[in-house]
């Protein structure tokens, strides 16, 4: 695996580069979650997890198939309990790579929708099966988020036109404990694409202007 690059940051512009991703936890809810990674070989992904270290008996596969060949290893677990700490094991072309541990989180049931959605494009062609990492900020001080102005971490992969979508009422605080309580114009919504050549693309957008939000260009 390789190390997670970071880039700087231009508020209004994107920036690109090319990195190697360590395995990263989103998407966590008190009954599911999303590991993800960007591997330097392409490969097939599978991840086993269980109660214990020596008790590893479910298993998942990349949300797009178990024969997926790719650098970017993207699967979802649900079915979870809540409250509950998991150990996992990643395997890359059927060998370990990776282990950790994650915690769901308590039951909160969000209400209403307001989908986030995008294009992602390489060149004049949309960019399909590329990961999409998403957090808010609050950018107007208008939030009530007692713990910290970011939410936790999302995901979703392009489709094969290129578009992502995540519906940003499923987002929590940092801890998990309530869903983070956004304005739907003035807070910030940051983005970071990674596609299966290496590039990583990072941008961010106000909330009023993700529905959708500004094409994304790898090159």
């Amino acid at each position: 695996m390789g190390r997670l690059l970071f880039v700087l940051f231009v508020l209004g512009m994107a920036t690109i580069s090319h990195a190697a991703m360590d395995v990263t936890l989103s998407n966590v809810t008190d009954s599911a979650t999303t590991l993800a990674c960007i591997d330097e070989a392409t490969g097939t992904c599978q991840v086993k997890y269980g109660l214990s270290v020596g008790s590893l008996t479910l298993s998942a596969y990349d949300v797009r198939g178990s024969k997926t060949v790719s650098q970017i290893h993207y699967v979802s677990l649900s079915s979870l309990t809540p409250v509950t700490t998991y150990y996992y094991q990643l395997l890359c072309n059927n060998k370990p790579c990776h282990e950790g541990t994650f915690t769901t989180m308590g039951a909160i049931i969000p209400s209403g929708s307001y989908l986030a959605y995008g294009k992602v494009v390489n060149g004049r062609k949309p960019a399909a099966s590329c990961m999409v990492s998403l957090w808010l900020e609050d950018g107007d001080n208008n939030s009530t988020n007692s713990t910290n102005n970011k939410s936790h971490l999302a995901s979703c992969l392009t489709d094969e036109n290129g578009y992502w979508f995540y519906d940003l009422v499923n987002l929590r605080t940092q801890d998990g404990k309530k869903l983070f309580d956004f304005s739907k114009q003035g807070d910030l919504l940051y983005l970071d694409v990674y596609a299966e050549d290496g590039t990583k693309l990072k941008t961010r957008v106000n909330t009023g202007d993700c529905m959708p939000a500004r094409d994304m260009y790898l090159k």
